[in-house]
């Protein structure tokens, strides 16, 4: 072969090489590299820990903020045997959410080591959100007063969400208060965000001056479409026990309807 000829078949061999290595090879190489598996119990890609952080949904531990709890649980009596629990939480993480967020409510009563009720439950968790967990109304047998002590289960596993923008506010709380029948607190949601919500778990918790839960009651609204009102309300059987001078209305919009129990 003519030794121009081979030499410029070379040359044309080489360049080819160094287009597939520049083209081909290294953005595969690097590709792979910084893509996560996020399943395979190791650290690999752009990982911050192990199946966390970096391009996978799942945020490791030291990119979350933990949770607040507003005051201890509180338990409030409706009737002479049935009672209600309820507590705030305050999620400060902008775009962190968990999916299934297991927790316990232990009930105590008065001078007794061993809880008189336990509940087993769990919730989702939005982000940037506050938010109150509610149950009831229950029974209760023993020695008042009972006291109620809230712990959310070890392993929350905190989720990325950059899409959620859900805004619902409460307007026009009036609250109807008699000596002797029922009492009802009435308000209207509105759906501020640019999408309808649905599955809406609603608290009203009535503190009085001290800060003290006299009343807390639940409800439920289906779907809120974006822009619209939902009228609201709350009954209590007999008087209240305290006199409630502060009203929270705190609306908990959940994924779907197996959290609503």
């Amino acid at each position: 072969m003519n030794p121009w000829a081979l030499r410029r078949k070379s040359v044309t061999f080489g360049i080819f090489l160094l287009f597939v290595l520049l083209f081909v090879a290294l953005p595969a190489y690097y590709f792979t590299r910084s893509t996560p598996k996020c399943n395979n119990l190791i650290q690999d890609g752009d990982e911050t820990g192990v199946d966390c952080g970096g391009s996978c949904t799942l945020l490791c531990r030291p990119e979350t903020l933990p949770l607040i709890t507003r005051g201890e649980a509180r338990i409030s009596k409706i009737s002479s045997s049935s009672y209600t629990a309820s507590v705030l939480v305050e999620n400060p993480n902008l775009s962190g959410e968990v999916k299934r967020a297991k927790y316990k409510l232990s009930i105590y009563s008065s001078g007794v080591k061993e809880p008189v009720k336990i509940f087993n439950k769990e919730t989702y968790i939005g982000p940037n959100s506050t938010f109150a967990l509610f149950e009831g109304p229950f029974s209760l047998t023993g020695v008042g007063p009972f006291r109620a002590v809230f712990e959310w289960e070890d392993g929350l596993a905190w989720e990325k969400n950059t899409v959620s923008n859900v805004v619902i506010g409460v307007e026009s709380p009036n609250l109807l208060i008699t000596a002797t029948s029922s009492q009802r607190l009435e308000a209207k949601l509105i759906n501020r965000s640019t999408v309808g919500v649905s599955n809406v778990e609603v608290v009203a918790i009535l503190s009085d001056i001290d800060g003290n839960t006299v009343a807390s009651s639940k409800t439920f609204v289906d779907l809120i479409e974006a822009g619209e009102f939902a009228p609201i309300s709350f009954t209590w059987p007999e008087p209240f026990v305290g006199v409630p001078v502060t009203t929270r209305i705190l609306a908990h919009p959940l994924p779907d309807k197996s959290y609503i129990r």
